[in-house]
């Protein structure tokens, strides 16, 4: 088609349907852009990039197009913090190693940011009210 055929009017072109689909096209992306909150795009960016403890709320800000004040202002606002998020998403991540058979607790406390695996563990207790020790006990017994 040439360029300037498409200012033409269409001549089967149905007004009120086109006013129709363009008023549920707004309201499909008005919904969109508020489905997902600044704390569901967090943990799901914090789920992908766990990794290391250096600089995450940095990180994270930077990959929410915010400063690390605002990040913390906004997440104040739904009710939470980065260090709540962080947590979450480590625990996630720890239950979903240990389930999948890694028994190492060093790689575990290593890949999750923690300086040793006594500091993993004392996150675990916290977490889940039991030892790592005693939870992979507890999956091997019910396998």
């Amino acid at each position: 088609f040439e360029l300037p055929n498409v200012e033409l009017p269409v001549a089967s072109a149905d007004p009120g349907l086109g006013q129709l689909l363009a008023h549920r096209a707004q309201a499909q992306l008005a919904e969109n852009s508020t489905a997902f909150t600044l704390r569901d795009r967090a943990r799901h960016w914090l789920r992908n990039n766990l990794q290391g403890d250096e600089a995450l709320g940095a990180r994270l800000a930077k990959a929410m197009h915010l400063s690390e004040r605002s990040l913390r202002r906004q997440l104040a606002e739904q009710d939470t913090s980065v260090r709540a998020l962080v947590d979450d998403a480590r625990r996630e991540r720890a239950i979903a190693l240990m389930e999948r058979g890694t028994v190492n607790l060093d790689a575990i406390a290593e890949e999750l940011g923690y300086g040793n695996a006594s500091a993993f563990g004392r996150a675990f207790r916290r977490w889940t009210g039991q030892t790592p020790s005693a939870f992979l006990d507890r999956q091997r017994s019910s396998e």
